[in-house]
């Protein structure tokens, strides 16, 4: 048989369904109709909290995830009532007393493996002084002192830091700043890249441009004799020397002087 729709009679709580299909009988298709009564199956509906227990899932950190443990309210094992059509899942969040898995390395502390020490690789302000033992230290037999710093809780963890586990001890190198150097100064003409350069450069270049061409266009709007020049000068004049917008101009030698035409 074939299963084409299964309804529900009497609200989505039923016990009782109809199963429409078909099948084929002798190379005919016929269409087939199954009541299925769930009635005797079950005792009743479910009764909060009798017929419920608390249930929480866990793994091998346990039940406590980010410092909470949800715990749900499921049926109790055994019991064979039924939800209603309005039921919901009530739950709960608990939570949890701080442990070392809810703390991650600080800022400048790294570990190779959940296994491994919070370790210092970089300078933070506010070291503590190096143990007598340090000078001992080589490159070939590195050691290492404890600190109380190091690890802070996961972004988003909400255990119990009052009753929880303190965050666990970080480790730094003997000798660290030894082996660490100042960053080079770098000035700013070392800095900037070359297009950076270029850009200023034109951008420069730009400005320039742009202010003479407003004083050419300001000359040449208020002032003739700039005009005449100009147009001379590109051999687009075809007045003569001595007329130029109403004005005459008597040459005498080096003495030039202007004259108004009548």
């Amino acid at each position: 048989m074939d299963v084409v729709n299964i309804r529900v009679s009497d609200g989505w709580d039923s016990r009782k369904f109809l199963v429409y299909g078909k099948r084929i009988v002798q190379g005919v298709t016929k269409a087939v109709i199954v009541q299925i009564n769930f009635d005797d199956a079950f005792s009743g509906l479910c009764v909060f909290p009798d017929d419920y227990t608390e249930w929480s899932p866990t793994d091998e950190h346990g039940h406590c995830v980010m410092g909470g443990a949800v715990v749900y309210m499921r049926r109790k094992q055994g019991k064979d009532c039924y939800f209603g059509e309005d039921h919901e899942h009530i739950y709960s969040i608990k939570s949890c007393n701080c442990t070392t898995d809810d703390y991650d390395c600080d800022h400048c502390f790294y570990r190779p493996d959940l296994a491994s020490p919070c370790t210092l690789e970089c300078i933070v302000p506010g070291l503590p002084s190096e143990p007598a033992f340090c000078v001992n230290s080589t490159k070939e037999n590195q050691l290492y002192y404890d600190v109380d710093m190091g690890y802070r809780l996961i972004e988003g963890d909400s255990c119990n830091t009052t009753y929880g586990s303190p965050p666990p001890l970080g480790r730094i190198p003997c000798k660290f700043g030894e082996d660490v150097s100042p960053p080079p100064v770098i000035s700013r003409s070392e800095e900037a890249p070359i297009y950076e350069k270029v850009i200023i450069v034109f951008l420069l270049g730009g400005s320039v441009f742009g202010v003479v061409v407003i004083l050419f266009g300001v000359f040449w709007k208020t002032n003739a004799r700039f005009q005449f020049l100009v147009r001379d000068v590109m051999g687009l004049n075809t007045l003569r020397y001595d007329t130029v917008m109403g004005d005459e101009f008597d040459i005498d030698g080096d003495n030039i002087q202007m004259e108004e035409s009548d």
